[in-house]
């Protein structure tokens, strides 16, 4: 009971903030946590907002009209201008979704399910952890990658690799910290990232019978501006 899984928490209820802030005219909640949409529904009545997926109270799926999308995810695509964007935690940003069109981030194979406490998520890579990297433009794009990780124990290390090539070697500590900036040039269609933690890292409890690696808790893609 002292972590309930159905919780209205504080950052669910400051997506009231929205409906305050005159540049969001209207709104795509494309949110996958059930919990976390029916509440965006709640707080957002004063403010045209639309649905990628159905709602627990009955709000339809409907055609995305709204300027700003409404994201809640461990992997970020930010956009070339930081106006095209508005971070409102950890959890959620609002983003123009023309100006994030260039790119998509998505879990490929290797994780286990996401996890939470609080405010904080997190998925467990499984041997090795795959994110598809998509350049939707028919020329190479360049980004910078960050990534917000965590080994099992101080002394970990994390091995970085794109499309089969070595990217980088970070080393992990038991609490979540950024590794990067890592720049990169992303043919276009899809480019596999992968995470694979290194051969001496250190095995899970022996109460947790997986197979643990590497541990996510957010991922940035920031895109450049095309010359």
């Amino acid at each position: 009971m002292a972590s309930p899984p159905l919780r209205v928490e504080k950052h669910l209820v400051a997506l009231g903030r929205i409906e305050h802030m005159p540049e969001v005219t209207s709104v795509n909640v494309r949110i996958r946590m059930y919990w976390a949409r029916l509440w965006a529904d709640a707080f957002l009545l004063r403010k045209p907002h639309y649905f990628s997926e159905p709602t627990y109270e009955g709000r339809n799926v409907t055609p995305l009209r709204g300027e700003w999308d409404l994201i809640h995810t461990m992997l970020w695509v930010r956009p070339v201008a930081a106006e095209d964007q508005i971070e409102l935690d950890q959890n959620f940003q609002l983003v123009r979704p023309a100006a994030v069109r260039a790119a998509r981030a998505e879990f490929g194979p290797g994780w286990y399910a996401a996890e939470r406490f609080g405010t904080d998520q997190w998925r467990w890579t499984h041997g090795t952890g795959r994110i598809l990297l998509t350049n939707t433009h028919t020329a190479p794009i360049s980004v910078t990658l960050r990534l917000k990780v965590e080994g099992l124990r101080t002394g970990d290390r994390l091995e970085l690799g794109c499309n089969g090539r070595p990217l980088a070697q970070a080393g992990l500590s038991k609490e979540a910290g950024w590794t990067g900036p890592h720049d990169l040039v992303l043919p276009p269609g899809v480019s596999v990232l992968t995470l694979q933690p290194g051969p001496a890292n250190a095995r899970p409890p022996a109460n947790d019978p997986r197979n643990i690696g590497v541990a996510l808790h957010q991922l940035e893609l920031q895109l450049h501006a095309t010359p």
